[in-house]
């Protein structure tokens, strides 16, 4: 299992944790101070504040449904 460096760069940010053992990825969660509403085919940056370490030979997906 690949270990991730993760810490916080705004108050209020989640560190996730795996569902379960058997989890294949860890949820991002949003860290605003208001509410984010999204318009039909808006594509805004939504900070998660946190910062994440990935080694020079892992690789990171960001999946989205």
């Amino acid at each position: 299992m690949l270990t991730l460096k993760m810490k916080k760069v705004r108050p209020g940010a989640i560190i996730p944790k795996r569902a379960t053992s058997g989890s294949a990825g860890l949820a991002l969660c949003a860290c605003t101070e208001n509410e984010v509403v999204l318009k039909a085919g808006e594509r805004p940056v939504i900070p998660t504040g946190r910062a994440i370490a990935i080694a020079h030979n892992a690789t990171a997906a960001v999946v989205y449904a």
